[in-house]
């Protein structure tokens, strides 16, 4: 199970191996297309850190301070829980 990726097969064999395998779910890269603008706003406030190092653009244009508020309190509670402090 933890080898399946190398029976995928390879899009472009010029490029290092984990940018030349198709995706692993067909579709998976769509989420601006496939969510609504509120959705979109909330997933960027709470992982837009993360996008922006890994180097994806931002779908919305300017995130409202509600959704950064509220993404400011969902990470605080996640912090709190033990569950996700084992990890």
């Amino acid at each position: 199970m933890l080898r399946f990726h190398e029976a995928l097969p390879a899009r472009d064999p010029g490029l290092e191996a984990t940018r030349a395998r198709l995706s692993v779910t067909p579709g998976s890269r769509n989420w601006r297309s496939q969510m609504v603008g509120r959705d979109i706003e909330a997933f960027e406030a709470m992982v837009g850190h993360l996008l922006d190092e890994l180097g994806y653009p931002f779908a919305a244009h300017c995130l409202r301070p509600e959704a950064i508020e509220k993404a400011a309190r969902i990470r605080s509670l996640l912090s709190q829980d033990p569950r996700v402090q084992e990890k």
